[in-house]
């Protein structure tokens, strides 16, 4: 159903009047359009247009078809000289229901799709309205039906190219920042799908960059547009590390993620939720590409204490999303149990291991004692190995010399986690702890 998402911030009753009062917010408010996005169009036909940006209409994503029909004719009858390009957008967003998670109909959504762009065709040469940009959209949701449903790269490769060429050709005809945000968010979009498919490196990374480029032609239109600490600029800014970051672009990745989690923090009510991803992100790049083990860890306890801040901060929630919390919380300690692991702290990973397991008992969660079961047993396994090591470290040091048992042996340690047991047992320990 279809509607303005709304908060309830209080509801009290009203003795005289004898009823219930409701206190409501835009649950995302800054997705709405900006003044100047219609202040800027020159004619009302361009205003019309530009209420079917993305952010304005992001909810008629979710409508039915007949919700769909009936909006299209209040237009058509309050509009009737924009009949035409009106009926284009009808059937693209008719072509996303069908697309959508619960109708999955992809022929039909691709039929709709090809509807539009024939429609849409009639109008390439109205300056006003600039539909290369609206065509460039429908080959890009086209493609990414013919990669992601029906596994065909060639065509979902030819459609990706007439993405990124309608929408260079629409550039020149934008006539706000808000629609130039758009193009170049399609762009690096358009860019970024191509690279999974091709197998060349050399193509791979020249689609990299360009998708970076224009990220960051991006950024800099938000920055003009909003202000340097608005939450979109955020947004764009994780975006842009997120590229950076699959090229092992790693300084400039960090720099802009944390820019962002700054701006994230400045805000009235702080999108934690997004911090935690960040952080998330930059552990995975030091435990999985760098094996930096102790950076792993400094950018883990940073996810978890914001995932703690967004539970602090989202008590008024259902049970079941209230264990979904917890459990993501869970879920963060047996991974920094993991890092600890790496870096040979037994001890703090039994101790983030138990905490995990606390959260599980207090928690209603539907798996509460498998996970209570499976945490024991991986606490129980680190206790024993974490002995077997200190009873080698012993046998060893005492048959060694002073020098070679002190400062160069704790360096290597420290360093490499080199082991002291074989190395055969060590992968069996954490073949076992990881499943």
């Amino acid at each position: 159903m279809i509607g303005t998402a709304l908060k309830v911030v209080n509801v009290f009753y009203n003795e005289e009047m004898h009823i219930y009062v409701a206190k409501l917010l835009l649950a995302r408010d800054y997705h709405a359009s900006e003044d100047n996005d219609l202040t800027d169009c020159t004619h009302t036909r361009q205003i019309l247009k530009n209420c079917f940006s993305k952010g304005a209409v992001n909810r008629l994503n979710t409508a039915t078809i007949e919700e769909i029909n009936l909006i299209f004719d209040e237009l058509d009858d309050l509009f009737s000289s924009e009949r035409g390009w009106l009926e284009a957008v009808k059937y693209d967003y008719l072509a996303k229901h069908y697309a959508g998670h619960t109708v999955k109909n992809y022929n039909e959504a691709l039929s709709h799709y090809k509807r539009s762009l024939e429609i849409y065709e009639q109008f390439l040469n109205d300056k006003e309205l600039n539909i290369n940009h609206d065509m460039g959209e429908v080959h890009y949701e086209m493609a990414s039906i013919y990669e992601n449903n029906l596994d065909d790269h060639p065509l979902a490769n030819e459609h990706w190219n007439l993405a990124i060429t309608y929408c260079l050709s629409s550039l020149e005809h934008a006539i706000n920042s808000n629609q130039k945000l758009d193009i170049y968010s399609t762009l690096a979009l358009s860019y970024n799908s191509k690279i999974g498919i091709n197998s060349d490196e050399g193509e791979k990374e020249s689609n990299t960059l360009n998708a970076i480029r224009y990220r960051k032609m991006e950024l800099e239109e938000a920055i003009a547009y909003y202000s340097s600490k608005h939450v979109k600029v955020a947004e764009n800014l994780q975006r842009l590390a997120q590229l950076q970051g699959s090229i092992y672009l790693w300084e400039e990745a960090s720099a802009n993620y944390e820019k962002a989690v700054e701006i994230h923090l400045v805000q009235d009510k702080p999108e934690f939720s997004q911090i935690v991803f960040i952080y998330g992100d930059m552990c995975r790049w030091y435990t999985d590409l760098k094996q930096d083990y102790n950076l792993a860890l400094h950018y883990k306890s940073k996810e978890l204490e914001y995932r703690m801040r967004h539970s602090e901060a989202n008590q008024q929630v259902s049970e079941i999303i209230r264990n979904f919390v917890m459990h993501g919380i869970a879920i963060c300690h047996c991974e920094t149990a993991k890092i600890n692991i790496k870096l040979r702290q037994f001890k703090s990973a039994c101790e983030y291991l138990s905490k995990a397991k606390q959260i599980y008992e207090n928690s209603t969660y539907f798996e509460k004692e498998k996970r209570i079961e499976s945490l024991l047993k991986r606490i129980r396994m680190i206790e024993l190995h974490s002995s077997d090591e200190e009873d080698c470290f012993s046998t060893s040091s005492s048959g060694s010399s002073d020098e070679s048992s002190g400062t160069d042996a704790d360096e290597d340690s420290s360093k490499t986690g080199s082991d002291c047991v074989s190395s055969e047992p060590r992968k069996v320990f954490h073949y076992y702890y990881d499943n």
